[in-house]
């Protein structure tokens, strides 16, 4: 085996490493998202606007960073806010 083909094979094995490690990472924030549309405020909103908003969000957050630190933060404190307000409720 040449230096190339040893170099693509170390290369792919950490691809594959990266992707095990990956993969339950990407699960877990899908799995926060789901938490977060669980608390979205009308049940009635068709799927397919927040669909569509979604991915307005991601375009635009790739071309105006300022955009999105500013959403970043309001979903911070929503969250925040969901969070500690749902820590009372079980307390009480």
């Amino acid at each position: 085996m040449d230096t190339t083909q040893k170099k693509i094979l170390s290369l792919l094995k950490k691809i594959e490493k990266s992707t095990d490690e990956i993969n339950p990472l990407l699960e877990k924030r899908n799995e926060e998202l789901l938490k977060v549309l669980k608390q979205v405020p009308s049940p009635a909103l068709d799927p397919n606007i927040l669909v569509g908003g979604l991915l307005y969000v991601c375009e635009q957050a790739a071309i105006q960073p300022e955009l999105a630190q500013q959403w970043r933060e309001k979903g911070r404190k929503f969250r925040r806010l969901k969070t500690n307000s749902k820590t009372l409720q079980q307390a009480a």
